[in-house]
């Protein structure tokens, strides 16, 4: 039978001698976003939020943060590297949870599709899982403090009231108007630019 990788005896949380120097970056960036928190760099989360295992039967290292926010509703982090010492990708997960909602309510607003609209913002390719409650990408070892902190700031500035989770707020609409404005907007400038051109032409002929 193959071991579980998961098995206590097999976790540390720190990182042994000869681990991989991705592991070893890994936990550094892990180390940076302990320091964050202790700097208050986002509001209601503690440095004793984030936590580092490492197995040393695979050589598998996650980085683990879970929060809670004003409304008893949990926000949890996963970043997961899996003892590949060619590839430097990881694995960021997040999921929302919430066991106070109205049960006469046969649906709510996603608070995870309303992050992954932003994420998309950054630049961070999120895409939706878990039927809505939770988000995933991937990221680079050497970008993990970066983008978990911009995941970490987006979730503590998104917190919404719980009237929102019942609203009919149509997140894909207002982001479809948003892109599309963003997109005619340069022909928007070049337009105007041209108009103002044109007329200043004018002028100059009339005088």
């Amino acid at each position: 039978m193959t071991p579980n990788p998961k098995d206590p005896r097999f976790i540390r949380y720190d990182v042994p001698k000869g681990a991989s120097e991705i592991i070893v970056h890994l936990f550094k960036e892990y180390q940076t976003l302990k320091t964050l928190a202790q700097q208050d760099n986002w509001s209601g989360v503690n440095a004793e939020d984030i936590k580092f295992e490492y197995s040393t039967y695979d050589s598998s290292a996650e980085i683990f943060i879970n929060i809670i926010d004003e409304n008893t509703h949990s926000h949890s982090i996963k970043v997961a590297f899996y003892g590949d010492d060619i590839s430097t990708t990881c694995w960021i997960s997040y999921l929302f949870r919430a066991d106070n909602f109205d049960k006469k309510n046969l649906s709510v607003q996603s608070f995870a599709e309303c992050l992954m609209i932003q994420l998309w913002d950054y630049g961070i390719d999120a895409d939706l899982c878990n039927c809505d409650w939770g988000l995933e990408f991937t990221s680079s070892v050497d970008t993990i403090a970066q983008n978990v902190n911009i995941l970490l700031s987006t979730i503590v500035s998104s917190i919404k009231p719980m009237d929102w989770f019942y609203s009919n707020e149509t997140i894909w609409k207002f982001y479809t108007i948003h892109s599309h404005l963003l997109e005619i907007l340069p022909d928007i400038k070049q337009e105007a630019e041209s108009g103002w051109k044109n007329r200043s032409m004018l002028l100059q002929q009339m005088i």
